[in-house]
């Protein structure tokens, strides 16, 4: 069975469970942090008004790759997709590069169907893909 790539913007208990078990195990792509917590999905929704997604990566019904995204509209900015707004990492998880790849093509995808301005994929690291034009790495972070 081929790799399955689903985008849902409601997370519901059981998904928001299996999502924070799945950052508990070790990952191959990209560095898990706490802002990959998929209860900060629900802080942008609700405080902020935002709308969210989750992209998730499936490999014989198992959790492979999770990416979560904010659809940000700004009167002064426009219309922009992130990973995710006022946090620092919180970019692709994957088990390999493939699940990686198949994450950001969904991505790129949904910022052509909201016809955004840009994307921004924060990554701890920098993730090789097609669609990835420029890359910045000049945040500064505060830990």
């Amino acid at each position: 069975m081929p790799m399955q790539i689903q985008i849902y913007e409601k997370l519901d208990a059981d998904l928001l469970r299996e999502i924070r078990m799945y950052l508990q195990t070790n990952t191959q792509v990209g560095a898990v942090s706490s802002d990959h917590d998929p209860r900060w999905l629900s802080v942008l929704t609700n405080a902020l008004d935002h709308r969210t997604f989750v992209i998730t990566a499936r490999d014989e019904q198992q959790l492979v790759g999770y990416l979560p995204l904010a659809l940000v509209t700004s009167r002064l900015f426009g219309r922009f997709l992130v990973s995710l707004p006022y946090l620092n990492l919180a970019g692709v998880v994957a088990e390999n590069d493939a699940v990686a790849t198949a994450l950001i093509t969904e991505a790129s995808d949904l910022a052509r169907v909201h016809d955004v301005q840009y994307m921004e994929l924060r990554h701890g690291n920098a993730l090789p893909h097609e669609n990835l034009t420029k890359q910045r790495d000049e945040k500064v972070r505060m830990v």
